[in-house]
């Protein structure tokens, strides 16, 4: 597990953070950013608002049903040594559709957390942290559920 998590940041302060503003650019987390990765050539490198536009334009590829082509094998022996996802997505856990597909990215691409009516309580949040504080995950989305949004519509 990651030893750079500290007892001190507030979960409460992340998980209205997370669901207000859909990024943690600019919040007050005391030692915990979002915003300043690790590793700078680190391919989750990027701004909030980067990943946020990076998921939406696989969103509309998905509506489009014109998704990009994966190859589900390739990186993952590399996935194995370290983590790089350019977001964490609180959703739902009923089976009309998963994150990675509505969103159309690939294996590693999103630090998941699902659960019957996509909530957080304090082990998910747990989870957040983890993925901010270790995997460096600049964005932070909480997916609403409406069936019409998931069956098809643009999430925009």
């Amino acid at each position: 597990m990651c030893d750079a998590l500290l007892p001190s940041t507030s979960r409460r302060q992340l998980l209205f953070a997370g669901a207000a503003s859909l990024t943690l650019a600019g919040l007050p987390l005391g030692e915990a950013s979002a915003a300043e990765p690790a590793d700078a050539n680190a391919p989750n490198a990027i701004a909030p608002a980067d990943a946020l536009a990076r998921l939406m334009d696989g969103n509309a590829r998905y509506v489009a049903n014109a998704p990009s082509n994966k190859d589900y094998s390739a990186g993952r022996a590399s996935r194995v040594e370290a983590q790089y996802p350019i977001g964490a997505i609180v959703s739902c856990a009923d089976s009309l559709v998963s994150p990675e597909l509505a969103f159309d990215q690939g294996p590693g691409d999103l630090f998941v957390l699902r659960v019957a009516g996509n909530f957080v309580n304090e082990d998910r949040l747990a989870s957040l942290e983890y993925g901010v504080k270790c995997l460096r995950v600049p964005l932070i989305m909480v997916l609403g559920h409406n069936p019409r949004d998931i069956l098809g519509q643009s999430l925009r």
